[in-house]
């Protein structure tokens, strides 16, 4: 888990931007803290201003906890600390196999894939290969086909059911081959 500081007197920087999105790239669970509540000038509208400077710089991180935190004071650092702990359960989380299709299939059901060129794309099953962070594999045919939106709504819906939060989650799609095409 990562704990990104901020200062509260400067607000939100490019360089912190870039960090936060390195932790999310390299698959950490990531908390935001910032520091220097207790001299904060509009402590509301400043977290409101970094809330939404993040939502906007970097999508992904959409629901990353934000903790106002005082080293002077000590104001916060319980919720930090239990903030970290809950990112850490959340990014070791393993979803059972069967509790993992149950919520794939429901959510292929409300939400079937696309047919692109009038061909349906079919996902079978799905499975979670690893934690840390959590990362789950896809199975169907025509998975290459499928657009970046479809694969969103999973991710979203994973990270939203199955209490993900927001911990990096990873989908990759394997298709099956086609034994009846010409392999010439």
């Amino acid at each position: 888990v990562v704990v990104l500081l901020l200062d509260a007197t400067k607000g939100l920087e490019v360089q912190d931007l870039k960090i936060a999105d390195h932790v999310i790239q390299e698959g950490r669970a990531l908390i935001i803290a910032i520091n220097k509540w207790d001299v904060a000038v509009d402590g509301a509208g400043l977290f409101r201003g970094i809330r939404a400077a993040l939502e906007e710089g970097l999508s992904q991180l959409k629901g990353v906890p934000m903790i106002a935190v005082s080293g002077l004071t000590g104001k916060g650092l319980d919720q930090m600390i239990s903030a970290a702990f809950d990112a850490r359960e959340a990014w070791n989380k393993r979803v059972p196999t069967g509790i993992l299709n149950r919520w794939f299939e429901a959510a292929i059901s409300a939400n079937p894939p696309p047919a692109p060129g009038g061909k349906r794309i079919k996902l079978r099953y799905m499975t979670q290969a690893r934690n840390r962070p959590p990362t789950f594999v896809i199975f169907g045919n025509r998975t290459d086909e499928l657009p970046a939106s479809y694969a969103r709504y999973l991710l979203n819906g994973i990270r939203r059911d199955l209490d993900f939060g927001a911990v990096p989650v990873r989908i990759n799609f394997r298709s099956s081959k086609n034994p009846f095409a010409d392999n010439g």
